[in-house]
């Protein structure tokens, strides 16, 4: 991520934490769902890492992607039959990737977001195992895109966040 473009996020991230102060104090310390604010990832720079030398590499993984995803999943490839210009699938990826750095960072609204989405996935008859092995086929064609610079570290860190993403579907109250 090159230093603009870090700083551009961490700008949004600190924008929306105050958000959720304003609008979820019961996201904040102390209220309900509290443990998921201060959660952190110890392998998140290795993921950081990763996407960087990936975005380097290979630009737009989108494409890429969804072919891995229908190439393991080909029942999956019939829901995107309407997204003819690929936007769904941009649009879906983009939160997904965002999702992902909140969960390896403060974990200020990924949790609500996974849960939501579990839910309106089973909406499209996709089950809540088949909705995390998305992020599975994501780190898969990560991993490809960075080619010789994905590290042991790197491989530990996705494999670390993947169990945990795994736990959190299975019971999204419940994360390790």
């Amino acid at each position: 991520m090159s230093d603009l473009r870090r700083r551009a996020w961490k700008a949004q991230r600190d924008a929306n934490s105050n958000t959720v102060a304003k609008v979820a104090p019961e996201l904040v310390e102390g209220g309900p769902h509290a443990e998921y604010v201060h959660m952190s990832f110890d392998g998140a720079s290795n993921i950081e890492r990763s996407l960087e030398i990936a975005a380097e590499r290979a630009g737009d993984l989108t494409a890429d992607i969804y072919a891995r995803l229908f190439r393991d999943f080909p029942e999956t490839e019939h829901l995107f039959v309407m997204d003819r210009d690929g936007g769904v699938r941009g649009n879906m990826l983009s939160h997904a990737f965002n999702t992902i750095l909140d969960f390896i960072g403060e974990r200020r609204y990924a949790h609500n977001f996974i849960s939501s989405e579990i839910v309106t996935h089973i909406g499209y008859e996709v089950p809540p195992d088949a909705f995390a092995s998305f992020f599975t086929v994501m780190r898969d064609e990560l991993r490809a895109a960075c080619g010789p610079q994905w590290s042991p570290e790197m491989e530990d860190a996705w494999r670390r966040l993947l169990i945990d993403l795994e736990r959190y579907v299975a019971r999204p109250t419940h994360v390790a």
